[in-house]
């Protein structure tokens, strides 16, 4: 193993002008043993003393002071200067390795920029996007919840609305279940026109008069009606006509007189009640077209202005009316209820029969209402143009009605007297209806096919009649109740 070469002699095999200078291979600095030898002196130097990391950098690129003139001190002890072609390649080699030591530093540090600089561009995009994620979980979150406050509000009015028809309901069915009934004592007990054996019942006079009107607030004035107030419209027709007349009350007069034998006063009595009820409506309607002209004739700048704006008068306050309304429906139900409980042991019959129907009319037309909207659906779909939900409130009324005259042979008593003949009058009064039946009849009249308001009048008559005569007069004459 070769020993290791002193500092001195390679120094001084650096400076020699013989055989070393003369072979490459053997020249210290051609053989790197020069750049060994300046790498060991800054060693030494650095472990002397510690230095700054600006001064390792500078140290690193460019020999210390001390360093070069310890080297030149060194150099110049043992050797003068060296030739020209070895200074020549020491500054060659020195400057290739300064070149090298820059280029690295240049590298790192454009390395260095570049990893920052990219560090610092995904911060921002990362920043960026975590924005944009809140953003849009913010504009999600707004819009679910202004989504539901608004279906909240949807669902509250349209649970203020249906109040707010059924409190209208309410209150004209109780108004036309006292009409029906002053009407009744009117021609019956004051003027004698009506009479129960006859085909001039009790209720034909109601049926007229209901009928009539209901040309006015169910075809003529609709729609200005409706202009004002939906409810409004609804309470009119469906519930102060539709409770004024009854169907139950017409058939059942006509299943008694059949009962005892009446067969062709039984008979006439549906055919004059259809004719007389239909003749009021087209009465009605004619009346109520006449009023238009010479309204239209008196106020023709009011007639103009409502053409081009029907719905000037649409009330803007639904809330305040729908709270109204349904304040004076249960302040008129808890006056007549505690009406009948004062005066129910002092009063006549008649009257505390009078304030119980009045309590038990208004669930009679809430029935009827939404009976209608099985019109056209369901199993209904193959009829569209049958008025099934009219149809069934009829029916409905009738046979309820032809059970409850059948209970009063049976149930002798006052009280029981009192709550059939109530329920009679006011909740199977007030399912039943001729208004809309009649009104109905006339709209398939007016249409491309007449016959099905034919149809649909005879199946509603002869239904109706084989009912009251199952459910009352069957059952009456097993029991010899009626004689035929």
């Amino acid at each position: 193993m070769e020993e290791e070469k002193s500092d001195d002699e390679i120094i001084a095999r650096s400076g020699e002008s013989g055989l070393y200078g003369k072979s490459e291979e053997l020249d210290p600095w051609s053989t790197g043993e020069i750049k060994h030898l300046k790498t060991k002196w800054l060693q030494q130097e650095l472990e002397e003393r510690v230095p700054s990391d600006k001064e390792l950098e500078e140290s690193t690129l460019i020999p210390s002071t001390s360093g070069r003139r310890s080297y030149s001190r060194r150099l110049s002890s043992s050797t003068r200067s060296p030739p020209r072609s070895l200074t020549s390649s020491r500054r060659h080699s020195m400057d290739r390795h300064e070149n090298d030591l820059r280029v690295e530093e240049h590298t790192i540090s454009n390395v260095s920029d570049a990893n920052l600089s990219s560090r610092r561009h995904s911060m921002d995009i990362h920043e960026n996007d975590m924005q944009m994620e809140e953003r849009t979980l913010s504009n999600i979150s707004d819009a679910d919840l202004s989504h539901e406050v608004k279906d909240k509000q949807d669902k509250q009015q349209e649970l203020i609305e249906y109040i707010d028809i059924l409190a209208h309901l309410a209150l004209f069915g109780i108004i036309g279940v006292l009409i029906r009934y002053g009407l009744e004592v009117l021609f019956d007990d004051v003027l004698s026109v009506t009479h129960e054996l006859t085909i001039v019942y009790r209720d034909l006079p109601a049926n007229i008069v209901g009928s009539f009107f209901m040309g006015w607030v169910g075809i003529v004035f609709k729609e200005h009606i409706r202009s004002l107030s939906e409810p409004l419209a609804i309470g009119l027709s469906t519930g102060l006509m539709g409770s004024i007349t009854t169907y139950a009350g017409w058939n059942q007069k006509m299943a008694e007189l059949l009962a005892k034998g009446n067969v062709a006063a039984s008979i006439s009595g549906l055919l004059l009640g259809m004719s007389a009820a239909a003749t009021s409506l087209i009465a009605g309607i004619d009346s109520a077209k006449g009023l238009q002209i010479i309204f239209a004739k008196l106020f023709p700048k009011m007639n103009k202005s409502g053409q081009e704006n029907p719905k000037q008068f649409q009330v803007k306050v639904q809330h305040g009316i729908a709270r109204l309304t349904a304040t004076l429906v249960i302040a008129t139900c808890t006056c007549g209820a505690a009406l009948f409980l004062l005066i129910g042991g002092h009063s006549s019959l008649d009257l505390r029969i009078l304030w119980l129907a009045a309590l038990v009319g208004p669930p009679g037309v809430w029935l009827r209402w939404h009976l209608a909207r099985f019109n056209g659906r369901g199993i209904f779909r193959k009829f569209k143009w049958l008025p099934v939900g009219t149809l069934l409130a009829n029916l409905l009324g009738a046979s309820l009605n032809a059970i409850l005259a059948f209970l009063e042979f049976v149930m002798t008593n006052d009280n029981a007297a009192m709550v059939l003949a109530g329920l009679q009058l006011g909740f199977v009064g007030c399912l039943s209806t001729v208004s809309t039946f009649v009104a109905e009849v006339y709209t398939m009249h007016v249409g491309r096919n007449k016959s099905r308001s034919y149809t649909y009048t005879f199946l509603t008559l002869i239904l109706g009649l084989i009912l009251s005569i199952f459910l009352y007069s069957i059952p009456s004459w097993k029991l010899q109740y009626v004689k035929w």
